[in-house]
């Protein structure tokens, strides 16, 4: 799973810009968004809490702004 600066006008979409690794986020959790062939994104911002080590984010809990 990536965290993505962006969102490019594919389908599904794919990451444009920067983007980090995530690690420990249940993509079960996260319902309310949008899937197609095993992608899950968000056009909304998307709060994640966790620490950051180069360029992987262990999420430690999840909120969606």
């Amino acid at each position: 799973m990536r965290l993505c600066t962006e969102l490019l006008e594919s389908f599904p979409p794919q990451c444009g810009g920067a983007s980090v690794l995530v690690e420990g986020l249940d993509p079960g959790a996260l319902r309310q968004l949008p899937r197609a062939e095993g992608m899950v994104w968000s056009q909304r911002e998307v709060e994640l809490s966790g620490t950051l080590d180069h360029d992987v984010l262990r999420v430690s809990e999840r909120t969606i702004v």
